[in-house]
This record gives C-alpha cells, structure tokens and sequence, in this order.
C-alpha cells in the first residue's frame, strides 16, 4: 500500500473540500447577520454590505502575483530536480515542472503590473 500517495490524495482533497466549506460557511453567517440587521430596521455596516467588493491596488495585486509565483517556481523546481535526482528520462522531469512555468509566468505578470504595462487601475474581483 502506498501510504504517501494515499495521504497525499486524501489530504489534498479534504483540505480543498474544508476551504469551500469554510468559505461557504462565512458567507451564509454574514449573510444571515446583515437580514437580521436589515429585519431589525439597522442598516449594516459597509463591511457587510461589501464583502466580496475588495479594492486592490496594483501593489497588492503584483505582490500576491509575486508571492504565488515564487511558490509554484520552487515546487516545479523541486519536482524537476527530484526526477532528475530519481534517473527518470528528462521528458518526465518537464512534465512535472509545469507548476514552475506557471509560477513564473506570474511574476512576469506581477512585474508588468508594476511597470504599468498591463492593469494599469485598481480593479474589483
């Protein structure tokens, strides 16, 4: 039996599955605060009326770009090295560094964002 792979999977589901749970969670209990607030004749307060509408600026945009990117670089690295390390044919080794392409595909997207090139506004997402 294959424990790591097992936990791995296991893990990596349960923890996707608790994360839309959380969230789904969160919002029904704002949700369920602002009617009570609204039956009660309160207007709620802006945090609860603009939950989901987070201003960012082009800052914070290229840092979680950054931050998300340096992340994914380091573990296609690691995976690329692995199977290098592991003697399996360099094909396979590109494949599983994939996650690194992407990573650094977005911190060349968090660099244009601060040179202004692309996103030049805050936006709402």
């Amino acid at each position: 039996m294959d424990l790591v792979g097992f936990t791995a999977v296991f893990m990596g589901i349960g923890i996707g599955m608790l994360a839309i749970w959380l969230d789904f969670r969160r919002k029904k209990l704002i949700h369920e605060e602002r009617m009570e607030a609204l039956r009660q004749g309160i207007t709620p307060p802006d945090w609860l009326t603009d939950i989901e509408k987070k201003q960012k600026t082009p800052k914070e945009r290229a840092v979680k770009f950054f931050i998300s990117g340096s992340i994914l670089t380091l573990i296609g690295l690691a995976s690329f090295l692995g199977c290098t390390f592991q003697g399996l044919p360099l094909w396979i080794g590109f494949w599983t560094s994939m996650p690194g392409w992407i990573g650094l595909a977005l911190i060349i997207s968090g660099i244009l964002i601060l040179k202004r090139v692309i996103g030049d506004s805050t936006t709402e997402y």
